[in-house]
């Protein structure tokens, strides 16, 4: 379990990719805030996830315990990964509403949400390598 000293850290370290990839993803208008949780990963095994307001432009990037076992470029990557989400995520909202005609499975939709999302980090995070 990390300590506060540590959370506190790596909190700083988020934010700071965070400022570096907003104006290049055209999110200068979010506002962003991160959680350091002591929980190994998330859903699928996630390393990081977050949670978007698209109405009030906020969003929450819940980065797990596991996210600091990854190399340094992989966690950046993973940062610009999650942030993209807010460029998917009004569409993702609206293909579920759509899921109560049952048009869809839910699993389908992660599915294009997903690789739609990386598609736009490789796109973004190209000239880092």
């Amino acid at each position: 379990m990390a300590t506060k000293k540590q959370k506190r850290e790596r909190a700083i370290k988020i934010q700071r990719w965070v400022s570096k990839w907003q104006d290049k993803l055209f999110l200068q208008e979010y506002r962003f805030t991160v959680a350091i949780l002591d929980k190994f990963s998330g859903s699928g095994g996630a390393w990081a996830e977050i949670e978007v307001n698209s109405n009030y432009l906020e969003a929450t990037i819940s980065v797990y315990s596991s996210f600091w076992e990854l190399d340094e470029k992989v966690q950046e990557e993973t940062i610009v990964h999650e942030l993209c989400h807010c460029h998917t995520d009004d569409f993702t909202t609206m293909v579920y509403g759509f899921l109560q005609g049952k048009m869809q499975t839910p699993d389908y939709i992660e599915k294009v949400r997903e690789r739609t999302t990386q598609m736009i980090c490789k796109i973004a995070f190209r000239d880092e390598w």
